[in-house]
């Protein structure tokens, strides 16, 4: 037998070597752990067809996914195995496989043999790779070193240092505790190569394996894929700019886009992820099956960090994170800490348009996990999620509130709110405001106009500016034409309003929006100290009733269709003159249907266009299977009788079909919750309620 190897039918005594093949010499064995593929590379020379035959015997008897075996170069004939003719020592054979990565990105071992007692190289192989699988950081130790066996002694030869690391975690102890039980010899391990070096793996989650088996090792919270583990502190995504070098972030994958190249040798991937800050593109390229390994564990979803540096690239059209090391890592979660548990009523599946993007599978489990009893499932106008919602339900016991968030709208609206009695022929105040702005709780009005109204004709006008003592930002001044300069020296809304109310005496105040200047004025009123208390007409519901053709009730688009001509819309006096006959022009229609006096104006809306009403929030949740009934006719109600760009309920129909139904009000696109921020009189925000 030759000193540079050892007799094939030795070493794998269990085979039943054809005759005609006889004992072989190993030179090398490569064993590429990952794929499991054992290379043999042999001094004698020996048919294709022998090969095969020795590739399926090791194969069916070893497990390995194949053998690959290589004859030494320039032997053209086999010799006998017993010969004494010295044979030539050929040139062993060169790797051919390229390097491959275990589960944790560790680097091809090469598995070295030389003398007769190295039968438990394999062995040794095998060992190794079930504690690399495991533990990431000692993964990131051994890669690349090199094994070999003399006598009882196995050598670990040492490229990244971590000598100390694996004796003190009783890793060396475990390698020969498994040695000797699996060969039955006192194999002790030994170090050398570097075994000393700077950022050495340091990882408190490697367990204490001299006394746990391989199947007791947990460290699935992190996986190394690609170079080795990162330590070093991520940065957000929000933070990457043009500038940016080498960088670590973290983040969820949310698309993964693999492609190979022209010569097919190679894959590019490029991973999105994001940290809800910002999101970067993840750019990979290595060789094919190598790449398709690490991308084959990613998916969306996954949480990752990457470390690498931020370049530009001119195929993306973008800077991208080119990675050096990547890993996965565990999701953060917010834990519920609350002693009573609430009940969500108010949640978007991805069945809402625009709104959500988790099925509703996903909150249910989360509200599982975090304790919750029950969840309410209420997207924007649909109910396709309810038999998800279900399923969901019952795997996770979790008790489902069915609901919808529908888009409301108040068909049963008034154009009269007071309780004043007033002929159509009496005296009414129209009146129109103009402010900085639309929220009531900060804007201040700059102008108030008005017109004493009777019986068709106006008898007398009012005009203030109004000192909102605050600056009026540069787009209402080009709204409205009213600059600082304008009202720098006018009276202060304290004095402006009671000017205003002077003028109107006990008359009933009319307005096109009314719920809008009656608000300003009532807000006014309240830190002025000032008594409101007056009724009023909104006109819009009249428009819609009476110029039904119009798709929105806009002053100036009724004003064109009542021939009325330009005016300089957004000035307040100018906007009362022309409201003033919009609303003769809506009285005389009113007496024509036998209305005399304001008691009437609210009945004469029945049939009115509702297509340009406001549209608002509403949450339904079903208390019993009435409801449940009930709501399903609205809904299909609101598809098929009242869409108009989006499936309106109305509040008559809700009306009608009220039984089994909880309503909410909804967020800040509510009516109650509209009607508290433009501080409306009690009275309206109790009957919106």
């Amino acid at each position: 037998m030759s000193d540079t190897g050892y007799k094939f039918a030795d070493v794998f005594e269990k085979v039943a070597v054809p005759d005609e093949i006889g004992a072989l010499t190993v030179k090398n064995a490569f064993l590429e752990r990952e794929s499991n593929v054992l290379y043999l590379n042999i001094l004698e020379y020996v048919s294709d067809q022998s090969k095969g035959e020795i590739s399926s015997l090791l194969t069916s008897q070893f497990g390995f996914k194949s053998v690959v075996v290589e004859c030494a170069e320039g032997e053209t004939e086999t010799p006998s195995a017993h010969s004494d003719e010295p044979q030539p020592e050929p040139e062993p054979v060169e790797d051919t496989a390229e390097e491959a990565e275990t589960d944790d990105a560790v680097e091809t071992t090469e598995v070295q043999t030389a003398s007769e007692e190295n039968t438990d190289i394999f062995t040794l192989a095998d060992v190794l790779n079930k504690v690399t699988s495991k533990s990431p950081p000692v993964a990131s130790l051994l890669a690349g070193c090199k094994y070999s066996i003399a006598g009882d002694t196995v050598t670990i030869t040492l490229t990244k240092g971590g000598k100390s690391y694996l004796d003190g975690r009783g890793i060396t102890a475990y390698l020969e505790k498994q040695m000797r039980a699996a060969c039955d010899k006192p194999y002790t391990i030994v170090y050398d190569g570097t075994v000393v070096a700077e950022n050495a793996a340091n990882d408190e989650e490697i367990l204490a394996l001299s006394t746990a088996s391989s199947a007791d090792v947990n460290v699935e919270t992190e996986r190394v894929l690609l170079g080795n583990k990162i330590t070093k502190a991520t940065v957000p995504m929000s933070s990457i700019n043009e500038d940016t070098g080498r960088i670590c972030v973290e983040g969820d994958i949310f698309k993964i886009d693999t492609r190979v190249t022209r010569d097919g040798s190679k894959l590019r991937a490029t991973i999105f992820i994001t940290d809800y800050t910002a999101s970067v593109a993840v750019k990979l390229e290595d060789y094919t099956d190598k790449l398709e390994r690490v991308v084959g564990k990613l998916s969306e979803g996954t949480r990752i960090r990457v470390r690498g540096m931020m370049r530009y690239d001119r195929f993306f059209g973008d800077m991208c994170l080119f990675a050096d090391d990547l890993m996965t890592v565990p999701k953060q979660t917010v834990p519920d800490t609350a002693d009573e548990k609430r009940v969500e009523l108010h949640l978007h599946t991805n069945m809402s348009s625009m709104d959500g993007v988790n099925d509703i599978e996903d909150y249910v489990k989360r509200a599982s996990e975090w304790g919750h009893k029950a969840i309410a499932v209420t997207d924007h106008g649909v109910v396709q999620s309810y038999p998800a919602a279900a399923a969901a339900s019952n795997k996770y016991g979790v008790k489902m509130l069915y609901g919808v968030e529908d888009y409301f709208i108040n068909d049963v609206v008034k154009a009269f709110l007071g309780d004043a009695e007033v002929s159509l022929d009496g005296e009414f105040t129209v009146f129109d405001i103009e402010t900085t702005g639309t929220t009531l709780s900060t804007d201040r009005i700059t102008e108030i106009a008005a017109v004493k109204f009777r019986g068709g004709e106006i008898e007398e006008e009012f005009q203030t500016f109004c000192n909102p003592e605050k600056p009026i930002s540069e787009k209402i001044q080009g709204i409205t034409g009213i600059t600082n300069e304008m009202v720098s020296d006018a009276p202060k809304e304290g004095e402006a309003v009671r000017m205003f109310l002077d003028f109107c005496g006990d008359s009933v105040l009319v307005a096109h929006n009314a719920a809008f200047d009656t608000s300003f004025i009532a807000a006014a009123c309240k830190r002025n100290a000032v008594p409101y208390a007056y009724s009023h007409i909104d006109t819009i519901p009249l428009c819609r009733k009476y110029y039904p053709q119009l798709k929105n009730m806009k002053l100036d688009t009724v004003a064109r269709l009542l021939g009325y001509g330009d005016f300089r819309h957004h000035r307040a006096l100018d906007d009362t003159k022309v409201l003033a006959a919009i609303f003769r022009d809506l009285v005389e229609r009113l007496k024509a249907d036998g209305v005399s006096d304001t008691s009437g104006l609210n009945g004469a809306l029945d049939g009115m266009n509702t297509n340009s009403m406001h549209r608002f929030h509403q949450v339904l949740l079903v208390k019993n299977k009435t409801g449940l009934k009930n709501l399903y006719k609205l809904v299909s109600k609101a598809h098929i009788d009242n869409f108009y760009y989006q499936p309106r309920i109305k509040k008559s129909d809700l009306n009608a079909l009220r039984e089994g139904l909880i309503v909410g009000s909804a967020c800040v696109e509510g009516e109650l919750y509209r009607a508290v921020l433009e501080a409306r009189s009690e009275e309206e925000i109790k009957e919106i309620a």
